[in-house]
């Protein structure tokens, strides 16, 4: 199917006697292999580790070069750092993404077409038809004159809306179907199947549900 388009590649990663293969590095910058649903959150996990470590060592770096240089020259070596730092971990999202559904026998350039390439047409366009119609100075009169900014809106704003609504439950379903679905047992263009990856980020997941609703229950009972 269009799906499965070849031009990606075969992995490279070794077989084992099962025929199933090496588990790609987490954190990594190859597109090349295939993830299990354990792997994927393995790597959601393994990423969110990577950014708070660099965080903090960035801090900590900008911190020790404040104690030596100006205030300014230390804010645009902080600045410059956090942007890298961003585009970096945005990479390894979407390589981990797109590794999960080449196990599921989706394209690296069919997935990003749908999380990456839709979104930035989407704001764009919203972006330009705002700006012809003059939306941003009608907001701004709006809150000049204390009127409610968000009433009569152009129809085409509550239209984007709409398909943006559309858009983010699509989305969604999407990663609810990368982390729950099966991968294919066979041999596809990124390779054979991989090995069953380590229990731990389904372990920190479970965790981390039950203290978001832990949480949430004790904040009602103090309101309530």
């Amino acid at each position: 199917n269009w799906y499965a388009v070849s031009g990606d590649g075969y992995s490279s990663a070794p077989t084992f006697s099962g025929g199933e293969a090496a588990i790609p590095k987490l954190i990594s910058l190859s597109f090349q292999g295939r993830f299990g649903r354990l792997s994927y959150l393995n790597g959601f996990w393994a990423i969110f580790g990577f950014l708070l470590l660099s965080i903090i060592i960035i801090i900590g770096i900008v911190s020790w070069v404040f104690s030596f240089l100006n205030q300014t020259f230390s804010g645009v070596i902080s600045v410059l750092a956090m942007i890298g730092l961003g585009i970096y971990v945005y990479i390894l999202y979407l390589r981990n993404i797109s590794l999960r559904a080449h196990d599921l026998n989706i394209s690296t350039l069919a997935i990003l077409i749908q999380i990456l390439v839709i979104p930035i047409a989407l704001s764009i366009i919203t972006f330009i038809v705002g700006i012809s119609s003059g939306l941003p100075s009608r907001f701004v009169i709006a809150v000049m004159n204390g009127d409610m900014p968000m009433r009569n809106l152009p129809t085409f704003f509550y239209i984007f809306e709409i398909i943006n609504m559309i858009y983010g439950a699509y989305i969604f379903f999407l990663n609810l179907y990368l982390l729950v679905w099966a991968g294919k047992k066979e041999t596809n263009a990124w390779g054979a199947p991989p090995r069953q990856g380590s229990y731990v980020g389904l372990i920190l997941t479970i965790i981390s549900l039950l203290g978001l609703v832990g949480i949430i229950l004790y904040a009602a009972s103090q309101y309530y």
